[in-house]
């Protein structure tokens, strides 16, 4: 049968050359089918088979193919979407196929980087947060923040998106062929909800701490969170990145100004949290034997600060004495250095506060030098989770990761409060 050159041009499979004569469009690439959401066959999708500007091209656009309006293997996953109500978004044909071979049968893709209101409802209709795996280059990076801002608006109670990080240069497709599904279910349970993206995407905009760019993160929160259409999650948003804001804020300035005002010897430049850290252990003992087990668990990073943080310690099971003498006699007699510089920031920042403001920086402290720490052991334990081939060493790694994992999330939660 002869076709019309009208009906060629519609059916989106062949361009003409410079001579004015067909080729096929998707010549020397893989083809992929593309169903629409009442799986019909409305187009196609090809990735290059060799080096190409273009990685991915789609048939035209029509009354037929719509790419907002389709998301590339529902068709063939949905009965594992929906038995599982967990849905990834990756970029890519190969991502879904390579993730499909791999055993992760719950995965679609967007013909493109962006994402329509449809896809989104689409997908929201299977899970109530479903994840976005894009690519760990800069442009998956960006692709991730578009996102990220444009999905805000959509937004309604408990409905949103996680983001699963993967490392530089790797898509879904090379970094589960190069490493395992335990591996990458792992960074999955790492992943970042919607509003830490959002926040990280302010907080990443500027470049330094003065007023007026402090300002301005207000300024861009006030908006962001406007953006939302539904109300009760606006005021949410706002909130949260409020106290985002008020923490970083804390840990940048609050902290950190004295070490750039003064203009004295080190140990304070450097270890600051360290030195208020040790400040309020001699200097407020009521505190200290209050929150005695969680101060066992903290370490500092500097040894001299750690070697008196366990002699203070020690300290507690002697009535708080050291060889016979109180914490404060024996820091003024045999550490005067250190002692003047304690009893400086004991000036700098406790002296005018109340008890309860006291306790509410201690405790903020606490868990900004545990946070580090736990974070290290679990990047340990992946490793460690990687090289294991025992099942029940494994199963009790897993295990101890996780437990890692909600504690880290605990402490996030607790900086907030």
């Amino acid at each position: 049968k002869k076709f019309s050159e009208d009906e060629i041009n519609d059916s989106g499979l062949f361009i003409k050359n410079k001579k004015n004569e067909y080729f096929g469009r998707f010549s020397r690439r893989i083809t992929f089918p593309i169903f629409n959401f009442s799986n019909y066959l409305v187009g196609f999708g090809a990735r290059s088979i060799r080096e190409s500007k273009i990685k991915y091209i789609n048939s035209p656009e029509s009354n037929i193919f719509k790419k907002s309006e389709t998301l590339f293997g529902l068709k063939q996953n949905f009965d594992q979407i929906k038995k599982d109500e967990e849905v990834i978004l990756v970029e890519g044909y190969l991502d879904v196929i390579s993730m499909y071979n791999k055993g992760i049968q719950n995965s679609v893709a967007t013909l493109g980087t962006t994402l329509s209101e449809i896809q989104i409802n689409k997908m929201w209709n299977f899970s109530s947060k479903p994840y976005v795996c894009f690519d760990g280059d800069l442009a998956g990076k960006k692709s991730i923040e578009i996102i990220s801002l444009k999905v805000l608006k959509f937004l309604v109670p408990g409905k949103s998106l996680k983001f699963i990080i993967l490392p530089n240069n790797h898509d879904p497709d090379s970094f589960i062929g190069q490493n395992s599904v335990q591996e990458f279910n792992v960074i999955k349970k790492n992943s970042l909800d919607l509003s830490m993206i959002i926040w990280l995407s302010i907080k990443n905009s500027i470049n330094d701490f003065t007023p007026e760019n402090m300002a301005l993160i207000d300024q861009k929160i006030s908006q962001l969170s406007q953006s939302i259409k539904n109300n009760i999650v606006s005021k949410e948003y706002f909130k949260f990145l409020k106290n985002q804001k008020d923490k970083f804020y804390w840990d940048n300035n609050k902290i950190k100004t004295y070490s750039n005002e003064k203009k004295t010897n080190s140990i304070i430049k450097k270890n600051l949290n360290d030195m208020i850290f040790l400040m309020f252990l001699l200097f407020e003992e009521n505190l200290s034997e209050e929150f005695h087990e969680e101060i066992s668990l903290v370490k500092l990073n500097h040894s001299t600060l750690e070697k008196f943080r366990m002699k203070i310690i020690e300290s507690y099971s002697n009535d708080n004495k050291l060889e016979g003498l109180s914490n404060l006699d024996f820091f003024q007699s045999n550490e005067s250095k250190l002692y003047k510089e304690l009893s400086s920031l004991r000036s700098t920042h406790i002296i005018n506060l109340t008890d309860k403001e006291k306790k509410i920086f201690f405790k903020q402290l606490i868990k900004n030098l545990r946070l580090p720490i736990v974070e290290t052991e679990r990047e340990t334990l992946k490793k460690e989770i990687l090289m294991c081939k025992d099942k029940l060493i494994l199963d009790k790694l897993i295990k101890k990761h996780d437990e890692i994992n909600n504690e880290i999330r605990s402490i996030r939660n607790k900086l907030l409060e």
